[in-house]
C-alpha cells in the first residue's frame, strides 16, 4: 500500500493487488500515539470519491492513522492499526 496527496485533503491510495482508492479527507481523528518516535502521527476520517482495478467494490466512508517518517520515506499505517471502510 502506498499512500499519497494528490490535492487539496485528498489522498490516493495504490493497493498491492493494483487497485486503486481515491478519498477525500472530511475531518481528523484521534491520533493513537502508535508512532515511532520522531514520526508525526496523522489520523484522517474521510469519503471514498472513486476505487478500481481489485478495489473497484471499496465505497463509503474511510478513516485511517498513518505516520510520516522524518526521513521522507514512504507514508505508512501506523503500527496495529487498519484501512477502515
Amino acid at each position: 500500500m502506498a499512500l499519497s496527496a494528490i490535492g487539496s485533503d485528498v489522498d490516493l491510495v495504490k493497493w498491492r493487488n493494483g487497485g486503486t482508492t481515491t478519498y477525500a479527507i472530511t475531518g481528523g481523528g484521534t491520533p493513537e500515539g502508535t508512532c515511532r518516535a520522531g514520526q508525526e502521527e496523522v489520523s484522517n476520517i474521510g469519503k471514498v470519491k472513486h476505487s478500481t482495478g481489485a478495489a473497484s467494490r471499496i465505497r463509503g466512508q474511510v478513516s485511517v492513522t498513518v505516520c510520516f517518517p522524518p526521513s521522507g520515506r514512504p507514508v505508512h499505517l501506523a503500527k496495529g492499526t487498519t484501512f477502515d471502510f
